[in-house]
């Protein structure tokens, strides 16, 4: 089972004990999309996929529609559930009749009969030389269910690589609407450290003014400069950042190259935060599906493997040629019905054995799968829950802080206090802002992984998350 991904907020987590300030550009509002998804052809190649970058914007829409026909994943367990498939039909079925046909000419060291004997005291003809041929046809009547059981057992095979294709499907959707949501967190952050950066540039220079009026000590002037230089460092990191998220996203979307991030349209955060997370009443998703057609799978093999200990009925005919060089041909035919009794089958019995031990083997699994399941929506939960705490604790110390640091601005613009202590507040409140953003990301994260686990994910749902649903 996969972890959850917070690698798109990792920088907003890791910036939240350096200086910053809060986003105040406007985003464009989101586009209105719809929800198409794109049937897979496995038998295309990866390069088939491969195009240069267009002049239109990559929107959230375009991205997942093209992730679901370039995604590796997608197309191998595509392959496999057709190749499964492949096995539960018909023509894989015991009950089609078999035709054979053969044809020989025999040399013998001494003559032999050609054609039976017919009539009492009729010598049959003889000859060192007989051609033969044969035509048989045999069919299965009665087998007591073996072939149903096994092409059961070949459906839920099949049932069990289309669960897999879905998950395979979930993966993807939910890899490329992370890059979106860890591009969307690091706007917000990297907002916030311009428009940091602008205003410590402006209060650089009027500081600087005052210590050359000598109305200043010079010691203000180097603070100040050191804390320019670690917020243009905190924009540096967040931009470097977001190229090494749309680089990420152009290898998902099998790009020719990383593409700038301006072609990448990004929608804007939603305003409120999603609705809590619940758990579910009933476990339920691809990897649950999955688990479950196996298991079925593997208790039809049970099923067929001893039905191979019970009679068969075949219903046989057969339509014989033989001639020789001057002797005339002779055509027979026959009809009937063959039981096959199996006395014993050594083989059959340990056959039945090795499947009921697969039962257990795919039961256990089946349950595991469950356990992982509930495990990880239970920590998701979980997480998200601390993560709104977390919100609504930093939305209260940032409250704080924005008051603390006015007065404390007043206060060392009156004399009465350093420029070190309005720093170290205006680096708490920038460094509670930036985690924040963290949170926020770990909240639509949950939910994103969630959705994902559980099979609810899709395109729609994808652009709900967003605030754009």
């Amino acid at each position: 089972m996969r972890t959850i991904s917070l690698a798109g907020i990792s920088l907003a987590l890791a910036a939240a004990g350096q200086p910053a300030l809060p986003a105040g550009a406007q985003e464009p509002p989101p586009d209105t999309v719809g929800e198409s998804l794109v049937h897979v052809d496995a038998s295309q190649s990866p390069d088939d996929f491969r195009f240069p970058m267009k002049a239109e914007p990559l929107t959230l829409e375009t991205a997942l529609r093209r992730a679901l026909e370039v995604a590796p994943r997608i197309r191998q367990t595509g392959a496999a559930r057709d190749a499964a498939a492949a096995g539960a039909g018909w023509l894989a079925s015991p009950y089609l009749p078999t035709v054979t046909a053969s044809a020989s000419v025999n040399r013998f060291r001494h003559p032999t009969i050609v054609t039976p004997i017919r009539e009492p005291g009729a010598f049959p003809p003889l000859s060192d030389e007989v051609r033969e041929g044969l035509a048989s046809l045999g069919w299965t009547v009665f087998d007591f269910g073996r072939g149903r059981d096994g092409r059961s057992a070949a459906r839920a095979l099949a049932e069990a690589s289309g669960a897999r294709e879905e998950q395979a499907r979930m993966e993807t959707l939910e890899t490329v609407t992370d890059h979106f949501v860890q591009l969307a967190l690091l706007d917000q952050l990297q907002a916030a450290h311009t428009a940091r950066l602008e205003g410590i540039q402006e209060s650089a220079g009027q500081v600087r003014a005052l210590v050359d009026e000598g109305r200043l000590p010079a010691v203000d002037h180097l603070r100040m400069t050191e804390v320019l230089l670690e917020a243009e460092a905190d924009l540096r990191s967040t931009q470097q950042e977001t190229a090494r998220v749309t680089a990420s996203l152009a290898t998902e979307l099998a790009l020719d190259e990383a593409p700038d991030r301006e072609w990448v349209r990004v929608p804007s955060l939603p305003g409120e935060l999603p609705s809590p997370l619940r758990s579910p009443d009933r476990l339920a998703g691809p990897m649950i599906d999955a688990a479950e057609a196996r298991v079925r799978s593997a208790e039809h093999e049970v099923s067929e493997a001893r039905r191979a200990l019970l009679p068969e009925l075949q219903v046989v005919a057969r339509q014989s040629y033989r001639t020789a060089p001057d002797v005339p041909s002779e055509r027979d035919w026959a009809l009937g019905f063959q039981v096959q009794v199996p006395v014993f089958r050594g083989d059959a019995l340990a056959g039945v054995q090795l499947r009921n031990a697969r039962v257990r083997e795919r039961a256990a699994e089946l349950e595991g799968a469950r356990v992982d399941l509930q495990t990880a929506l239970r920590d998701l939960e979980a997480l998200e829950r601390d993560a709104r705490e977390r919100i609504q604790v930093l939305d209260a110390r940032i409250g704080y802080l924005e008051e603390a640091h006015r007065i404390e601005l007043a206060s060392y613009r009156e004399g009465r206090t350093t420029l070190a202590e309005v720093l170290s507040t205006e680096a708490r409140l920038a460094g509670a802002r930036a985690e924040r953003i963290g949170w926020v990301g770990t909240i639509l994260i949950a939910h994103l992984r969630t959705a994902s686990l559980t099979g609810e994910l899709s395109v729609s749902e994808a652009h709900s998350l967003l605030g754009e649903g």
